[in-house]
């Protein structure tokens, strides 16, 4: 962010059960939206007086270790809806970048030592009591503080490679608070299709996009950071859906140390273009944090129909459109032997028309299952 341009930071503090909403923010993509409240009291009046005109806004989450009184800026969002209810503020955002924090630690933590120190600054008419073991008001407030944090040393050369070291270097500055100590962390790495031509899932507002008729492989990235064992418990990753429209065939995986990546198999049923379905993610044992933020994570799914069915049908709807155009206009010389069998031919008639019907019925359909989901 540039001094220039005014953007919204939200700042919800590392205690239960709102500091747990870290572990969400972390594992989303790109483009998902996520939702914060607050109660009038949390936001700053600048915030209260011109929320309506908010929406589109660039803005920052930063979590506040409540025990030291330290700001760790996280990841950037778009405003995408606000609303006021009594005197709660709901904020829905689009989840963006990762604050690119550097891959040297030593770095890194200078990097945060200076944001602190130009962030306690530049706020201070704004922000009342920032003391350690104690709440800080407001939460929420809006500001054109400068943020220049870059990684100068990164180790992947690819854009992928860079976004899941960004993940990396902000989960492990948790482990400088006391509340995410064993705190499990995952991010959603991809859902891979198994055949080698299979279509790519991808990420569009809001929801992951798979094809009917497809096995993927899913893949999580899971880390502790910290925790206070030497090897920490085994814990199980459940996967779960709606059966009706995505079969699971490996819905549970095991981790056992402080960092894995974890696959999980499923398959996407036939005839399910173009409805709407879910993957949940959760932990099993549950651990205090999953009281709060079970299901652990939740994946909205919108299911594209497949282009090939489209095709049948279009080919169908030629081949039917011909036959009753033949059985009606006019008979080459090779099928006159059709007029002495009036009951045969009526029945092609017959057929021809019907089968016209049902494909243009069937397209229809499909065009408007295609028009959905993109």
């Amino acid at each position: 962010m540039s001094k220039n341009d005014q953007y919204l930071i939200i700042i919800p503090n590392a205690i239960t059960p709102y500091g747990y909403e870290l572990t969400k923010i972390m594992a989303y993509p790109k483009g998902f939206r996520y939702r914060f409240r607050f109660d009038e009291e949390w936001v700053h009046e600048e915030v209260r007086n011109n929320f309506l005109n908010l929406v589109g806004k660039k803005g920052l989450i930063i979590i506040r270790d409540m025990d030291e009184a330290k700001f760790y800026p996280i990841r950037y969002f778009i405003l995408k809806h606000i609303r006021r209810i009594g005197t709660i503020y709901y904020f829905e955002y689009e989840l963006g970048e990762f604050i690119d924090f550097s891959s040297d630690e030593g770095i890194k933590s200078n990097q945060l030592a200076d944001f602190n120190s130009k962030f306690k600054e530049f706020h201070k008419s704004k922000i009342i009591s920032n003391n350690p073991g104690e709440h800080m008001r407001p939460l929420v407030l809006l500001t054109r503080f400068e943020l220049n944090i870059k990684n100068e040393h990164y180790i992947s050369s690819d854009i992928e490679g860079r976004e899941f070291e960004q993940w990396g270097n902000i989960v492990t500055l948790t482990t400088h608070i006391n509340f995410y100590d064993g705190v499990e962390f995952i991010k959603l790495i991809k859902a891979e299709p198994m055949k080698l031509n299979g279509r790519k899932s991808y990420f569009k507002n809001d929801f992951l996009y798979l094809k009917e008729c497809e096995d993927y492989n899913l893949m999580i990235l899971q880390l502790v950071p910290k925790g206070g064992l030497v090897k920490p418990r085994p814990r199980d990753i459940l996967v779960k859906s709606d059966s009706k429209y995505i079969e699971i065939l490996r819905n549970r995986a095991r981790a056992v140390g402080k960092y894995d990546v974890l696959t999980f198999l499923f398959r996407v049923r036939a005839n399910t273009g173009g409805h709407n379905s879910f993957l949940d993610i959760e932990h099993i044992p549950k651990t205090e944090a999953e009281q709060y933020i079970e299901p652990k994570l939740y994946i909205p799914i919108r299911i594209n129909k497949s282009s090939l069915k489209l095709l049948i049908k279009f080919a169908l709807f030629i081949l039917f459109t011909f036959g009753y155009i033949l059985f009606n206009i006019h008979l080459p010389t090779s099928l006159v032997f059709l007029k002495n069998l009036p009951t045969l031919l009526g029945f092609l008639k017959d057929s021809s028309l019907i089968g016209v019907t049902i494909i243009i019925i069937e397209l229809l359909k499909e065009i408007r299952g295609f028009l959905r989901q993109d």
